[in-house]
């Protein structure tokens, strides 16, 4: 079993993703930022049900939810959440905060 882990930055976007979803709404900032924190604690047990997106970044793999992006890198038993980014938003151009 993998233990779960988020850099700085995927925290914030976690943050983030829930302070402008409450500007409309509380409830449903609650209820999306549940779903994604729940998408990450799936790779716990699954971690390598994520797509590779080596072409990004070397070691990167993405997973869905909620009209986001949540980037991860497996290493050894941990799971380190990268990025959470609105799937519109183009990978390349998005800076991670590990090698």
């Amino acid at each position: 079993m993998a233990r779960l882990q988020f850099s700085a930055r995927g925290r914030a976007d976690l943050a983030e993703i829930w302070d402008r979803i409450a500007d409309d709404s509380h409830r449903n900032a609650d209820d999306v930022h549940e779903r994604l924190y729940e998408r990450c604690l799936q790779l716990i047990d699954q971690p390598l049900i994520g797509h590779r997106r080596d072409e990004v970044k070397t070691g990167l793999r993405c997973i869905n939810s909620d009209g986001y992006s949540i980037s991860y890198r497996l290493t050894g038993t941990t799971v380190r959440i990268s990025r959470i980014v609105h799937h519109a938003r183009h990978l390349g151009r998005i800076s991670f905060d590990e090698p």
